[in-house]
């Protein structure tokens, strides 16, 4: 397991941004937990919809978008691993692609514990 690892983390572009990621994501997540408390039972999580109430979800429906975002950086991670090796560019675009997620995540969150503070 750990070879496998600094094998993962021997490029510099794929660690830094599965650090980036996972911090992004970690901040998301504290963000959350630090304000879940305060909001209200429903909060506006469906921006693209209509006006009224099919924008609203409930409050614990915060935590999918983060739940998303984690599943998609593991498997890119994973998938960078391997395909590291044979094609370089790939394992460096998919990291990217996770680092890029956990971004659109967090300021989706913050937009949104804004509309609502």
């Amino acid at each position: 397991m750990k070879e496998w690892l600094l094998g993962l983390f021997y490029d510099k572009l794929i660690r830094q941004t599965s650090i980036v990621s996972s911090i992004l994501l970690v901040i998301s997540l504290a963000s959350t937990l630090l304000f879940f408390s305060h909001l209200q039972p429903f909060v506006p999580l469906f921006n693209q919809s209509t006006w009224g109430v099919l924008r609203l979800a409930d409050k614990s429906a915060l935590f999918l978008p983060i739940a998303i975002a984690s599943f998609y950086l593991l498997l890119n991670i994973i998938l960078a691993k391997y395909f590291s090796t044979t094609m370089p560019l790939v394992g460096r675009i998919l990291a990217i692609t996770a680092a890029l997620c956990s971004l659109l995540v967090f300021s989706f969150l913050i937009r949104t514990f804004q509309l609502i503070y």
